[in-house]
């Protein structure tokens, strides 16, 4: 897991800097400020803005799927090309989302069910967003690609997890740093250790949603080599694009 992470921020900040920073400005930022409305707007308690932040968070997440996948084939990568995609796909997106969280919360209701459905809903993203399959076939889809993975999935989804902690833990220190330690204001935006959350920690939290995509979408890759022989498939798509362009 740590060698996907590794290749999945290598890819972040190398392939796919320029369109993962133009997506985060539509879609990462507007999030994080949404749920920090939430808390001082709405007067939310900060274990609902988590939980919203959460759900957000695994949303936005397709964007950077989407992305991701076109920069296999090209560099150059158009940001409303990717959000415009998302849109159309946004229907089933949602659709596979809800379906697979609630058969996990079903499978909540057994010791292990949780173990056994996590894994099976981690490629819903890849299956509605880039396979293009209605949200039931999905499911069985996402299925299918992890019935052989289980062990791996399941520490790629604590990996992803970990890394939303850490993101949410580390710039929250940072704006401590920054606001209280070194411009002595205080913490104006919240403190996560005291208060349950702050501004930092929701914008920290949103800033590993593009890691956390390309690193599932890797995976994916891996599973739909193993499976389907997609490498094969992926040398024919690259040879007809060559091939289109002269």
């Amino acid at each position: 897991m740590s060698e996907t992470l590794d290749l999945a921020l290598r890819w972040q900040a190398e392939v796919g800097a320029g369109v993962y920073a133009r997506l985060s400005l539509f879609t990462v930022l507007p999030a994080a400020l949404l749920c920090y409305a939430a808390r001082v707007v709405l007067d939310y308690g900060w274990p609902t803005v988590w939980l919203l932040a959460f759900a957000l968070s695994t949303i936005v997440q397709g964007c950077f799927t989407i992305a991701a996948s076109k920069l296999m084939f090209d560099r150059e990568v158009a940001t409303r090309g990717v959000l415009s995609e998302f849109l159309r796909r946004l229907p089933s997106f949602l659709g596979g989302l809800v379906l697979t969280r609630l058969i996990t919360a079903l499978a909540s209701l057994l010791i292990v069910g949780p173990v056994w459905s996590i894994p099976r809903s981690t490629f819903v993203h890849e299956a509605t967003l880039l396979e293009r399959l209605g949200a039931t076939v999905a499911v069985g889809r996402a299925a299918a690609l992890s019935s052989e993975q289980a062990i791996p999935l399941v520490s790629l989804v604590f990996v992803m997890l970990t890394t939303m902690v850490a993101g949410a833990v580390g710039a929250d220190q940072l704006g401590a740093f920054v606001l209280d330690t070194s411009l002595q204001l205080g913490r104006p935006t919240g403190d996560l250790l005291t208060d349950g959350g702050s501004l930092g920690a929701l914008l920290g939290f949103f800033a590993v949603a593009p890691l956390i995509a390309t690193a599932r979408f890797l995976h994916y890759i891996d599973s739909r080599t193993q499976r389907d022989g997609w490498d094969v498939q992926l040398a024919f798509a690259a040879l007809c694009e060559r091939r289109s362009d002269r």
